[in-house]
């Protein structure tokens, strides 16, 4: 019962990782003038100005929300080599924001960007594993992707793993 009610502790704390802050880059401060700059840099190939751009859509920071017109720029912002594009594509797959939820096309992006030493994907990519979304649940896998990320510098991975350890996941 112990090792059930911490199971749940754990979960709980995975579950605030997408609560919070869910966006990367997400305070970006874009008013309509600054969105029109972004969206010019965004059009010149700018991988960063369509990221921020694309959170402010998804945000309705500065413009009003349009979750199709972000999953563009997150898209473009991906391609363009911004591994906060990818991460916040990968949420809206994970959420099924404006499209269809899918959560292998949400790990994929989610690995692409932890390959590139983004924690907040290295979390993401370890909530999919420990809840087996998309995935084949494995709580090692889970723990040592919380690992990666908390090595990136994301405290809340350090507490998931440590939240890990205490459970005797090796």
């Amino acid at each position: 019962l112990q090792k059930r009610l911490e199971m749940k502790r754990i979960f709980i704390i995975i579950s605030l990782l997408f609560s919070v802050n869910t966006f990367a880059d997400s305070t970006s401060e874009i008013n309509e003038y600054t969105s029109v700059i972004a969206e010019n840099l965004c059009n010149r190939g700018d991988a960063n100005s369509c990221n921020s751009l694309g959170t402010s859509y998804a945000i309705g920071e500065g413009v009003k929300t349009d979750n199709f017109k972000a999953k563009q720029l997150f898209e473009k912002a991906c391609d363009l080599g911004s591994l906060k594009g990818c991460s916040n594509l990968g949420v809206f797959y994970f959420e099924g924001k404006g499209l269809r939820q899918d959560y292998l096309k949400a790990k994929e992006l989610f690995e692409k960007a932890c390959d590139g030493e983004d924690a907040s994907s290295c979390n993401r990519l370890g909530v999919l594993y420990a809840e087996g979304q998309g995935v084949e649940q494995n709580y090692f896998k889970a723990k040592k992707l919380f690992g990666r990320a908390c090595d990136l510098g994301s405290q809340s991975g350090c507490e998931v793993y440590k939240a890990f350890n205490k459970q005797g996941i090796k």
